[in-house]
C-alpha cells in the first residue's frame, strides 16, 4: 500500500523541480521585483524556504541528483552562443577589467589555502571551487566540486555560505553599493564596442509549443554531449572521470560555438539557464541554514575572504589603471554572479548599453572557470 504513495510523493517532487522554474520564469516576465533581483535568488529562496520550513518533505538523494545533473545539461547550452570572435569586439577596458577579475579570484583562493589550511578539510579542492565560483558562476562550482569529488556535505556547506554571503552582497550592490564604488572610480564613458552578444528576441517571439520542442531537442543534444563524454571517459580511462567529462563537454560545447548556425539557434541559452535554475532550487532545498549556522561558520567566514578579497583587489587595480565604475561593476558581477544578474545590475546602474559586453565576458567565465578551478587542483597536487 506505501508504493503508490511513495510514487506519487516522488511525482510531485519532480513536478515540483520541473515546475517551479518555468513559474518563476513566468514572474519575471511580469514582477518588477523578480526582474529586478533575478529568477536565480527567487528559485534559491523558494528552495530555502521548502527545505528549512519543511513546507513539503523533499527527498535529498532526489534533489542531489538533480543538482547534480542539471549543471553538466545545462554547460553546452550556455556555450553554445558564445562567439569567440566578438570577444574581440570588446571594449578594451571591459575585458582588461574581466581578466583583473580573473586574476583577483584566483589570488584570494590561491591564498585562501595558506590562511585556512587547518580550518577546512581538502582546502585544495575547496579553493578551486572558489575559483569556479568567482570566474563563472554557480554553474562551475558545481561542476569542478562533481570532477574533484567533493563531499556533498561540504559541497552544501559551501553552496549554502555563497547564498548568504554573496546574496548580501548582491542586495548591498542593488541599494546604495554602487554609489560607494562611484567615490573611488570614474564614471563611465562610452567607448563602443560589442553592440549585440545573445539577443532574446528570436526566442521570445516563438510560440509556446515551437518553444517545448526545441527545448527538448536542445536538452536531447545536451544529454547526448553528457552520454558521448561518459562514454569516452569509460573507453579511456575504465571508469567515470568527472573531471574529464566536466572538461569535455565544456570543450564540446565551446567549439561548437564556432559555427555560426549553432551560435544562432534560438533558445540554446535560455534552454540552459533553465536548467541552472532547477539546479538553483534543488540546493536551495538541501541548504540546512541552521546547521550551517551552528557547525559551518567556518565557511562562511572563508566564503567572506575568498569573496571580498577578489572584490577589492580588483577595485583596486581597475583604480590604478582608470578603469571606469560601470565596467568595474559589471565584469565583478559577470565573475561573482554569472550572466544572470548581469540585466538587474546594469539596469541599477541606469546604463544598459553595458549588457551585451557584460554577457559576453560573463558567459567567458563559463568558459575558463573549469580549466582554471580544476587545473589549479591539479597543479597543487
Amino acid at each position: 500500500m506505501n508504493l503508490p504513495d511513495l510514487t506519487s510523493h516522488e511525482l510531485f517532487q519532480i513536478s515540483t523541480l520541473i515546475l517551479l522554474p518555468l513559474a518563476v520564469l513566468k514572474l519575471e516576465a511580469s514582477s518588477r521585483v523578480v526582474k529586478v533581483l533575478g529568477s536565480v535568488v527567487f528559485c534559491y529562496a523558494f528552495g530555502m524556504l521548502i527545505g528549512n520550513l519543511n513546507i513539503f518533505k523533499i527527498d535529498p538523494e532526489l534533489f542531489q541528483t538533480a543538482s547534480e545533473l542539471t549543471v553538466p545539461l545545462a554547460i553546452p547550452l550556455l556555450l553554445f552562443s558564445t562567439d569567440i570572435s566578438s570577444l574581440l569586439k570588446l571594449a578594451p577596458r571591459m575585458l582588461l577589467s574581466f581578466l583583473i577579475m580573473i586574476f583577483a579570484a584566483v589570488f584570494s583562493s590561491f591564498s585562501s589555502i595558506y590562511f585556512f589550511s587547518d580550518g577546512l578539510i581538502e582546502v585544495e579542492k575547496v579553493a578551486s571551487m572558489m575559483i569556479g565560483i568567482y570566474t563563472g558562476g554557480t554553474p562551475n562550482l558545481t561542476a569542478i566540486g562533481l570532477a574533484l569529488g567533493v563531499d556533498h556535505e561540504v559541497f552544501i556547506a559551501l553552496n549554502a555560505s555563497d547564498i548568504l554571503v554573496g546574496g548580501s552582497y548582491l542586495l548591498l550592490l542593488l541599494g546604495f553599493g554602487t554609489k560607494v564604488y562611484g567615490y573611488f572610480l570614474s564614471p563611465f564613458v562610452h567607448r563602443g564596442g560589442l553592440n549585440e552578444v545573445h539577443e532574446l528576441d528570436d526566442w521570445n517571439g516563438l510560440k509556446m509549443t515551437s518553444k517545448f520542442r526545441k527545448s527538448i531537442i536542445y536538452s536531447l543534444i545536451s544529454a547526448l554531449i553528457l552520454a558521448t563524454a561518459a562514454g569516452m571517459s569509460q573507453l579511456l580511462f575504465k571508469k567515470m572521470n568527472v573531471a574529464f567529462i566536466i572538461l569535455f563537454i565544456t570543450t564540446t560545447g565551446t567549439l561548437l560555438s564556432i559555427n555560426s548556425k549553432v551560435r544562432r539557434l534560438p533558445g540554446t541559452y535560455e534552454v540552459g539557464n533553465y536548467f541552472i535554475l532547477v539546479f538553483c532550487f534543488a540546493v536551495g532545498s538541501l541548504a540546512d541554514f541552521k546547521s550551517l549556522i551552528s557547525e559551518g561558520s567556518t565557511y562562511i567566514f572563508y566564503t567572506a575572504y575568498c569573496m571580498f578579497t577578489a572584490i577589492l583587489i580588483h577595485t583596486f587595480l581597475c583604480k590604478l589603471f582608470k578603469i571606469d565604475r560601470d565596467t568595474t561593476i559589471i565584469t565583478s558581477v559577470a565573475g561573482i554572479y554569472g550572466p544572470a544578474f548581469i540585466s538587474p545590475v546594469a539596469t541599477s546602474l541606469k546604463n544598459k548599453s553595458i549588457i551585451s559586453s557584460g554577457l559576453a565576458v560573463g558567459i567567458l567565465g563559463y568558459a575558463i572557470a573549469n580549466y582554471l578551478g580544476i587545473g589549479l587542483y591539479y597543479s597543487l597536487n
